[in-house]
């Protein structure tokens, strides 16, 4: 079972607060990945989950910096406290914003000991297998029990539907989407999924405008 999200850095754990001090329209450097392309067994995703009605439960954006509160800080802790659930995931680059969250992971298909991992904070590795619809159910459910509890008065469903998910094809596309997420911070003003944003043309969609495939 998980625990509580502490905040802490545990050592399945990866943090982004270097994404947090990018000045706009800087790029980031990527990491090339030339061993998950070409494997049937590893498959990459690019999620994206959105709270009901753009809300932001999470935090804020201030000078291109998000703050997350203590809700935001748990939710970001239930994604990255993924791989002691789920030993056949790794996880890449994520972003928490203000009311979305947009993450890639690498699902090893198999039920072998995760390829990335030795050992997780439950031990051994046990080898146990998902697939990409339970690890989103997961992570929604567990997500949605500590916003719940950091908002006593919320009622009904957090997350939005039908969730959001890509499946990476090419190393072009990867580094793509890490860079996306990296400027989704500075790039808050004009991101559809602001509450605040008006969109130049009437009628259009509110959409999260991740990079087309």
């Amino acid at each position: 079972m998980l625990s509580k999200p502490s905040g802490r850095t545990g050592p399945n754990r990866i943090r982004i607060s270097h994404l947090n001090s990018r000045p706009p329209g800087q790029r980031t450097e990527t990491k090339t990945t030339p061993d998950l392309f070409g494997r049937p067994e590893i498959e990459l995703y690019f999620l994206s989950l959105h709270t009901i009605m753009r809300t932001c439960h999470f935090g804020s954006i201030k000078n291109h910096q998000v703050h997350l509160n203590p809700t935001g800080q748990a939710v970001q802790d239930c994604w990255y406290d993924l791989p002691v659930l789920y030993p056949n995931i790794h996880l890449d680059l994520c972003v928490v914003m203000p009311n979305h969250l947009h993450g890639i992971l690498v699902l090893h298909k198999l039920p072998l000991k995760n390829i990335f991992l030795e050992k997780t904070e439950l031990g051994e590795n046990p080898g146990v297998t998902a697939d990409i619809d339970e690890i989103i159910q997961k992570f929604i459910d567990i997500s949605s029990k500590y916003i719940y509890e950091f908002n006593a008065a919320l009622q009904g469903p957090v997350w939005k539907k039908p969730l959001e998910h890509e499946q990476i094809k090419n190393e072009t596309r990867l580094n793509l989407l890490r860079e996306y997420i990296a400027d989704n911070p500075s790039s808050w003003k004009d991101d559809p999924m602001n509450p605040k944003y008006k969109p130049d043309t009437l009628g259009v969609s509110i959409t999260n405008k991740h990079p087309a495939p």
